[in-house]
């Protein structure tokens, strides 16, 4: 089942449609109240969540539904699919654990609830943004990799694409195979947990757990209003995304007139469509740095979180604003980032925590200035430009029969500095560019 994924669950009972719908959790334990509801996308489960579960219980309780008709939820007997029924199957689910959790439905309180949605699941919970019954509790609206334009342009495609998937497959390793070349995910870590959650046992082997050609008929109005609802949301809004051609034209107007956050993950580097999967945690810091900045997050809650993702994170660019100073008003911020894949050890984590702690209490700026810093250390040049320089210094030199000016000895290569050091290098770098843009 989904749950595997996560700590815990319970099944929603006696809803007006019929059927069950599956709610599962990570982090239920968390003495905080900072609740992230994190909704899949078509043809997924709430599996997909389960590498940010696991990194994410820490900070806060992670809960994540199955919709109808996927992982372990029923199939209604109506076969409503449509927007409006999805959406009020997650406000239910958000009511329940709402009650469970003591969380007091009075208005005025503490905003204490952030909508995580991905693909169909951003749809969902841009509409919850808007319901009376969730809107007095919202903290951040997130959404992941969909637009309105871009997607309903390629559901035509999309038909295709479903005939060309295999319908069944002898066995789950076969399944793992397919999904990691189609990029569902990319990542082979990924698949192995959420992908079984997909299947079902059938006589010939294994078979698709939701048959989306089934719900083609719904499949646009899942997306039309999306960018409505996403840009008139109240809370602070975040679009996470594997390229900028997941961008519509109102989006895009959006994003310059600063409506909404957006940050970019590189797709060229083994990134694709199921961004939170393909690249966890990068997208962990993302998150938790968005959170920490308009201060749904207690700093103390998101620092070794932050900081253990950092070694995972880097700038590919100048212009990536993750965890620069505030941009100016009327102007967004957007990010790119490449995933470096080098895990740490918890040990190191906490030692990393330490230091960073040591050299500055914003968790946030200690990720900035090291991301920024790093930046230097760990650019490469390509066979291109190497070339290049190659011929511009040809070109520099003298000709025959000029004097030449003696060449200083060469000094010896320094070996390159520890981690910790280039970490603490940075934070001072950092604090010191920031004394001086002040003074100036």
């Amino acid at each position: 089942s989904s749950s595997s994924a996560f700590d815990a669950g319970f099944d929603l009972e006696g809803r007006p449609s019929g059927g069950t719908l599956r709610v599962n959790l990570s982090g239920e334990a968390h003495s905080g109240e900072l609740i992230l509801f994190f909704v899949h996308g078509a043809g997924s489960s709430s599996a997909t969540f389960g590498l940010l579960a696991d990194r994410l219980r820490r900070v806060a309780c992670v809960v994540a539904p199955d919709l109808r008709g996927h992982g372990d939820s029923s199939d209604d007997a109506d076969g409503d699919m449509s927007i409006a029924e999805l959406t009020e199957d997650c406000i239910q689910a958000w009511q329940e654990v709402a009650s469970r959790r003591g969380v007091s439905m009075i208005e005025g309180g503490p905003k204490q609830l952030v909508l995580v949605g991905h693909s169909l699941g951003g749809a969902v919970v841009s509409r919850m943004a808007h319901d009376s019954r969730v809107q007095p509790h919202l903290a951040a609206l997130v959404v992941v990799d969909v637009a309105e334009g871009t997607a309903i342009a390629s559901l035509d495609v999309l038909t295709h694409v479903l005939q060309t998937w295999p319908t069944a497959f002898e066995c789950e390793e076969d399944a793992l195979e397919w999904s990691c070349k189609a990029g569902r995910p990319r990542s082979r870590a990924a698949a192995a947990l959420s992908v079984p959650h997909l299947l079902r046992p059938c006589p010939d082997g294994l078979r698709w757990r939701t048959n989306l050609s089934a719900s083609s008929s719904f499949w646009r109005g899942w997306f039309e209003g999306l960018s409505e609802s996403f840009l008139t949301a109240s809370p602070p809004k975040l679009l996470v995304v594997a390229g900028m051609d997941r961008l519509d034209a109102p989006m895009t107007a959006a994003h310059m007139q600063g409506v909404y956050e957006l940050q970019v993950v590189a797709h060229f580097n083994g990134v694709g469509h199921f961004v939170h999967e393909d690249a966890p945690d990068e997208f962990t810091a993302v998150l938790l740095y968005f959170l920490r900045r308009h201060g749904v997050v207690p700093k103390e809650h998101a620092a070794d979180v932050m900081v253990n993702a950092m070694e995972t994170v880097r700038p590919r660019s100048r212009s990536s604003s993750f965890g620069q100073p505030s941009a100016p008003r009327g102007r967004s911020r957007s990010g790119s980032f490449d995933c470096h894949q080098q895990p740490s050890s918890r040990e190191s984590s906490r030692s990393r925590s330490s230091t960073v702690s040591d050299a500055s209490n914003d968790a946030a700026g200690v990720v900035a200035a090291a991301a920024a810093a790093l930046q230097h250390h760990q650019r490469r040049h390509s066979a291109t430009q190497r070339e290049r320089e190659q011929q511009q210094l040809l070109q520099l030199q003298p000709r025959v029969g000029q004097q030449q000016p003696p060449h200083p000895p060469e000094q010896p290569a320094q070996p390159a500095a520890p981690r910790g050091e280039q970490l603490r290098a940075a934070v001072a770098a950092a604090e010191a560019h920031a004394g001086a843009e002040h003074t100036a």
